[in-house]
């Protein structure tokens, strides 16, 4: 479904998109780079458990660690403040085009096991909708050490 980008996904998507505190170059950007996590995702079966037309999968995937990337632009931000201010003022757009540019050109990659649940209609296994967490692994944004 993920790296298939299909509908339903790209629906979740958009409505995560749009309340991102992003104008909306930023918000077109931002939905290129996750969608580009989403087909690039790799992931490995670790368990299933099946009972009737209800499933438990168990992966461990691998996506682009943005997590990593937010944290290192925040660090460089601290670093380097004057990098991100027009006229005396911080400019707020410039440090996100930053961020997301960052986004778009790195390319670490992180792992992390989610837990899938699953439901079969017409013999075609569905993804129930994801938590929080599970959709910030998918993401790539999830905290990690």
């Amino acid at each position: 479904m993920y790296i298939e980008n299909n509908k339903d996904v790209m629906l979740e998507l958009d409505n995560f998109i749009q309340k991102q505190e992003l104008n909306n170059n930023q918000k077109d950007l931002y939905k290129s780079i996750i969608r580009n996590n989403y087909t690039n995702l790799k992931y490995k079966i670790l368990s299933e458990k099946i009972r009737d037309k209800k499933a438990v999968v168990t992966a461990n995937i691998k996506v682009k660690d943005l997590y990593t990337i937010e944290k290192d632009t925040i660090k460089y931000l601290g670093e380097n403040p004057a990098d991100f201010y027009t006229d005396g003022k911080f400019n707020q757009n410039k440090f996100i085009n930053y961020k997301l540019e960052e986004m778009k050109k790195r390319t670490d990659e992180v792992k992390y096991n989610v837990r899938l649940n699953m439901i079969k209609k017409s013999n075609v296994w569905f993804i129930k909708e994801l938590d929080d967490k599970t959709l910030q692994k998918i993401h790539g944004t999830y905290k990690h050490p």
